[in-house]
């Protein structure tokens, strides 16, 4: 589990095989475990802007503020264990964060003109 910003951003840019394993002296799944990103407390602007990158989503500045703010909101609203979110979860905040912000503001070449 990997929970600490530097190590999550090591291993969203690399992905769970890399070589050499991040944080580890061997990988995981020798032992029949698999390393994954949690998120809690520590999460960074750094971090959100590699999960952004990772589902293929180019992210602003405006993206990664508006996806670590409702992280923040889901962690604190849990009150009890576990007190972080899933990497599923986060990747659903993520695409539902930008695909809002896509939808409230449309690209200028999506828009058909007035109509007469």
């Amino acid at each position: 589990m990997r929970d600490l910003p530097h190590w999550a951003v090591e291993s969203l840019e690399g992905g769970p095989d890399a070589f050499p394993p991040v944080a580890n002296c061997y990988n995981p799944s020798l032992v029949g475990a698999k390393a994954e990103v949690v998120w809690g407390s520590h999460t960074s602007h750094a971090l959100v802007r590699a999960k952004l990158k990772s589902l293929g989503i180019t992210p602003t500045d405006g993206d990664v503020s508006r996806v670590e703010s409702e992280i923040e909101n889901k962690l604190r609203r849990r009150s009890s264990y576990p007190r972080w979110l899933g990497d599923a979860e986060v990747s659903a905040i993520c695409r539902r964060m930008v695909n809002s912000r896509r939808l409230a503001r449309p690209n200028k070449f999506d828009w058909p003109g007035p109509t007469r």
